[in-house]
């Protein structure tokens, strides 16, 4: 099963029954992470959008940057 489907269906367990069953630290827990990690997913995607950006708007300097970061030694 995917995870969002998962996190689907245990959300709607959760408006049906109408409270929460897991206690005060999971729920601090769940939020907590769900917060972390939906933050950390825009961070994700807007740094794609800025890496693709800076490539069209200026493609020789990203052409040099990405053989930069490819031979530069490990």
């Amino acid at each position: 099963m995917s995870p969002p489907r998962a996190d689907n269906m245990f959300a709607v367990g959760v408006q049906v029954s109408g409270s929460w069953h897991l206690g005060l630290y999971t729920c601090i827990a769940w939020t907590g992470s769900d917060v972390v990690l939906s933050t950390t997913s825009i961070m994700h995607l807007c740094a794609i959008a800025l890496y693709r950006y800076v490539g069209i708007a200026y493609p020789l300097r990203m052409r040099s940057a990405q053989q930069i970061s490819c031979t530069w030694p490990r």
